[in-house]
């Protein structure tokens, strides 16, 4: 048979069989002793390649517990993170809030015979610079059209179109505008018109003045 021309199976039948022999040898002459310090010394690398192995397996499943732990403690900062990131954005939506809140009483004060209706803009438009933008107030608001629009440094435009939930505002600085206007330190009176940026960064213009007319620069329009 093909098994028995194998090498390493003759050579291990026949360690077995001399171990075998010997064995029953030593038992017989009474060297039972003789035979357990063999087979510890035989046994002895085998028993240290053991150890190791066990060691090594015993090493491996730490590695991996470790891993898991890690990945587990990943997942838990990761949580954390998002909780602080939305704690985060209300604080800057709260902080928005506020400063809004505060230009807007910063309004009433100044303009107290005013009857105020705050609002938001939900949509732009323009080619290099806004002159027109919607706001989300409109007729059911009680908007109407020419209404002045204004924020807390002072005039910004007036409605040109009103629909139920929304308006559309021309800016005070496109061409088409034009609002009543005067000056505060004189009370010189004329038009704003708006006019496109030019090199001087100019927006608009006071029309419909006398050329006599007591007007300064930095005068408060």
């Amino acid at each position: 048979m093909k098994i028995f021309k194998n090498k390493f199976f003759i050579i291990a039948l026949s360690l077995a069989l001399f171990l075998t022999v010997l064995t029953s040898t030593l038992f017989i002459m009474g060297k039972g002793d003789v035979f357990r310090n063999i087979a510890n010394i035989v046994a002895t690398p085998f028993r240290y390649v053991g150890i190791k192995i066990s060691e090594s397996i015993d090493g491996f499943s730490r590695y991996f517990k470790n891993i898991d732990e890690l990945y587990d403690e990943n997942q838990r900062l990761e949580s954390e993170i998002k909780g602080l990131e939305s704690e985060n954005a209300e604080l800057v939506g709260a902080k928005e809030e506020n400063e809004r809140l505060r230009k807007y009483l910063g309004i009433i004060k100044t303009y107290p015979s005013l009857k105020l209706l705050d609002a938001f803009i939900i949509g732009e438009s323009g080619d290099n610079h806004i002159t027109f933008f919607t706001l989300n107030r409109g007729s059911g608001d009680g908007v109407k059209l020419g209404m002045p629009i204004i924020n807390e440094i002072g005039l910004v435009g007036s409605v040109c179109e009103v629909g139920y939930n929304f308006c559309r505002v021309r800016v005070i600085s496109e061409a088409s505008s034009g609002v009543g206007a005067y000056v505060k330190r004189s009370g010189e009176v004329g038009v704003i018109s708006g006019i496109v940026p030019n090199e001087d960064g100019k927006t608009c213009i006071l029309e419909y003045i006398d050329e006599n007319a007591d007007i300064k620069v930095g005068d408060i329009v």
